[in-house]
């Protein structure tokens, strides 16, 4: 979840869902992030909080997430930095979240640009806000080809924005990489 409205990142009672941790970075009204997670699946890594943006970290053993919520004044070379250093390794990344730039109107954006430069691929094509722009974005980078990604999109009666509904699978042929990296591997070690 994008643009909370939480003044602190106490957990709040309310807030909270069984079985899911509550992960909160926050820094008032419209700004900040929230995330729920189940522990046996991603683990919190980081919180990076700024005025104009916040930004958080999470991983599983085969995907890393960030989620962003930047303010339409947040500074897109700050943005960039915070991503290339939260980005870590050569798993497959989802970066998402209301960056407040639209992706169809701007194909020279700093931001978009990065991510472009880094391998990711828009998964959004389609407007997310009321007013036609794509806000509400979402890019994958998946360099070995492992992942298969459906997007949806689903209007909400309590936003002007829609909600993004990402589904991320393993190919079946993700067992034959793996077993493929191991052949070669004990092959090197035999001719040692």
């Amino acid at each position: 979840l994008q643009e909370t409205w939480l003044e602190n990142d106490e957990a709040i009672e309310d807030l909270k869902i069984p079985n899911y941790d509550l992960y909160l970075n926050s820094k008032g009204r419209g700004k900040g992030v929230v995330a729920y997670c189940r522990t046996d699946k991603f683990r919190h890594e980081i919180d990076m909080k700024r005025e104009k943006m916040q930004i958080s970290k999470y991983s599983s053993d085969s995907l890393n997430i960030i989620v962003i919520y930047r303010s339409q004044e947040g500074n897109y070379h700050d943005l960039n930095q915070i991503m290339e250093e939260m980005i870590t390794d050569e798993k497959p990344h989802l970066v998402l979240g209301d960056l407040n730039f639209c992706y169809m109107d701007n194909p020279n954006n700093p931001t978009r640009k990065y991510l472009e430069s880094q391998r990711f691929a828009q998964l959004i094509r389609n407007p997310t806000h009321i007013e036609g722009n794509l806000l509400d974005q979402a890019y994958l980078r998946d360099d070995h080809g492992e992942l298969e990604c459906t997007t949806e999109l689903h209007s909400k009666y309590y936003t002007d924005h829609k909600g993004l509904a990402i589904i991320i699978r393993y190919l079946e042929n993700r067992l034959n990489y793996i077993h493929v990296q191991i052949i070669q591997l004990q092959g090197k070690q035999a001719a040692k």
